[in-house]
């Protein structure tokens, strides 16, 4: 998918099934908890993606967000920038869809500066995780996914994704065990 794909709503629409299926695949299938904190989230899924990419020589330092959000995101865009670098560059083992997979990936966890109220940053998959977090009951620091959203994902989104190609379903499959990692650390306490 070319940037302009992106862009469309055909293209967004496509960005938030995986997004979604993401989450999904993150609570073990709607069993599991999730943090609350959609910045907590995003930095798991960008060092899942980093792990899942072979890049095992470097240690990833994020900066957490609370500490500083201007360093977090830096840090995020590079350690970003370098596991799409490397996921992408050397396409000999990722097939042409799932190349493009990989390309939208990388487009839902790039962050924009939201020049909103608050003027923090954003990115898709973060929007998605929050509305699907808000859709859900949850209390302290996790969430479980909603009856609703495992059903809707179960019965229409990953059909849909696998008329497509079953292999966009373990593509993120794959993400979401590397992403799980990095949130076990940081789920203290389950509601």
């Amino acid at each position: 998918m070319e940037t302009s794909e992106l862009k469309t709503e055909k293209g967004r629409e496509f960005q938030r099934k995986l997004s979604r299926v993401l989450v999904y695949y993150c609570s073990s299938d709607g069993k599991d908890f999730l943090p609350i904190n959609e910045k907590l989230f995003l930095t798991a899924v960008v060092c899942g993606l980093y792990d899942m990419t072979g890049i095992h020589d470097e240690m990833i330092d994020i900066t957490p967000y609370y500490s500083n959000p201007r360093h977090w995101g830096e840090d995020i865009e590079e350690v970003l920038s370098e596991s799409m670098g490397n996921l992408v560059s050397d396409n000999s083992w990722l097939p042409q869809t799932l190349y493009k997979v990989a390309l939208v990936v990388g487009e839902i966890l790039d962050l924009e500066w939201d020049l909103g109220l608050d003027g923090e940053y954003r990115s898709f998959l973060m929007t998605v995780f929050k509305k699907a977090r808000d859709s859900s009951e949850y209390s302290g620091k996790t969430w479980r996914a909603s009856s609703k959203m495992v059903e809707d994902i179960e019965k229409n989104i990953i059909p849909s994704l696998d008329s497509k190609n079953p292999g966009i379903k373990y593509f993120i499959k794959i993400l979401a065990e590397k992403t799980k990692g990095y949130l076990k650390d940081d789920i203290k306490e389950k509601s």
